[in-house]
């Protein structure tokens, strides 16, 4: 008797927009590879993160502390400049967007495993963000006060 194994149902994909605003391509994820991306490739991960740290180092430099300090790092940088000739200009980088193709079935886009099942309602759910100035306990300490 010839018994073929059962065939294992497919797994749906998960349907993600990047969240670059520059981007918002829409790719898939199997539920297998989801860590909760929210990029379609490395280029929008670190654009993201170069514009973040950008806007760090503004807010730093409001403060009174960035301002002395970016004082200073200016001074040494003009003084170092009026020494010589400036020859560098750097390299430019262009971001051009490709129009993308999209293959059927749909593939994830860690492992490339196609699937015909997607899921359009997954979410993240939003992450928890650490409160400044609070530390966690744990089980949190419970400190009984009798009089």
């Amino acid at each position: 008797m010839n018994m073929t194994p059962p065939t294992k149902p497919l797994e749906s994909l998960r349907q993600r927009f990047c969240r670059n605003p520059a981007c918002r391509t829409l790719f898939y994820v199997c539920p297998h590879c989801d860590r909760g991306q929210r990029y379609c490739s490395p280029k929008c991960r670190q654009e993201i993160r170069r514009q973040q740290l950008c806007e760090a180092s503004r807010r730093y430099q409001c403060s009174k502390r960035g301002r002395l300090l970016h004082l200073r790092r200016q001074r040494k940088y003009r003084k170092k400049c009026s020494k010589g000739v400036v020859t560098h200009q750097g390299h430019l980088h262009t971001l051009s967007k490709k129009p993308g193709t999209f293959a059927y079935p749909p593939k994830c886009l860690i492992c490339r495993r196609g699937s015909y099942w997607v899921n359009p309602f997954y979410d993240i759910s939003p992450r928890r963000r650490r409160i400044p100035g609070h530390v966690h306990t744990g089980e949190g300490s419970k400190k009984y006060v009798f009089s």
